[in-house]
């Protein structure tokens, strides 16, 4: 199926609950769109993602510790906008930089949607891969 990028709340944000909606498009060119960001100076989207030990260890039957990954961070929604409306706005102005781009738009923007919805419940957020 692929990769999905999620939007992770540190607390429940209405109407979401704690997670946001899959965006296909960005968790299978997360890479490109990191390559794009960097090369037009913008923040990374992957400079927000983050992992739970804890949860990576429990899926892998092992100890937190045993696995090395730092602890899980948080970000503030405001900074992610920055990112996610570069991102926009790149591609609204040159569509052909990337490939699938209405797709990624459309996954962008609904991305956009719920880290408003966060900043406005002052809840903190991480971006998440998931299969």
């Amino acid at each position: 199926m692929g990769l999905s990028l999620i939007v992770a709340f540190k607390k429940k944000v209405s109407p979401y609950g704690k997670i946001g909606n899959d965006h296909m498009a960005l968790g299978s060119s997360l890479d490109r769109l990191d390559k794009l960001s960097n090369k037009h100076g913008l923040p990374m989207l992957s400079d927000f993602h983050s992992i739970d030990p804890d949860e990576s260890a429990e899926v892998l039957d092992m100890e937190p510790e045993d696995l090395g990954l730092k602890p899980l961070e948080w970000f503030d929604p405001k900074t992610g906008l920055l990112a996610v409306r570069g991102l926009i706005d790149l591609i609204i102005s040159s569509p052909k930089e990337i490939k699938e781009s209405a797709a990624i738009l459309k996954d962008l923007e609904g991305i956009e949607g719920e880290l408003v919805v966060a900043e406005k419940q002052k809840s903190l957020f991480h971006f998440s891969l998931v299969d």
